[in-house]
């Protein structure tokens, strides 16, 4: 059985401008005006190579790539640490300084009322009257 080189070749099933043959069978790699892309095939039979004349040379499917989002990258997790660090931090400030720590006592300072200084008056002066008889 002669095998069909690996390649792309024209999509067999029409929904793109190419697909990749890896030499067994067709992959989920596939090409648009140069830009590769992933689509499963729906075809029953993956296996059933292409015909010769359909092949077209490009540039081999990119290697799969796996996206992973960093966790230095910051995101809801650091947020929500944040978060729960600062709401720690203000607990605690309440608790040993707002609050006390209960051993110390407590002292109740009594009101003192301010009242005005008193004012000096004079008397009325006393007057005598002579009555002569």
């Amino acid at each position: 059985m002669n095998q069909t080189e690996s390649g792309w070749y024209k999509d067999p099933e029409g929904r793109h401008s190419h697909r990749y043959w890896d030499g067994t069978e067709w992959t989920d790699h596939v090409a648009d005006n140069g830009v590769t892309s992933s689509s499963p095939i729906s075809g029953s039979d993956k296996s059933i190579p292409p015909a010769p004349e359909t092949h077209e040379p490009m540039a081999p499917p990119p290697p799969a790539v796996s996206v992973t989002q960093s966790s230095s990258s910051g995101g809801f997790g650091a947020v929500l640490a944040t978060i729960v660090v600062l709401i720690a931090i203000g607990v605690l400030f309440y608790m040993f300084v707002i609050a006390g720590d209960g051993d110390s006592t407590t002292t109740t300072v009594p009101q003192t009322e301010t009242t005005a200084a008193p004012t000096e008056t004079t008397a009325p002066a006393e007057v005598t009257t002579t009555v002569s008889g």
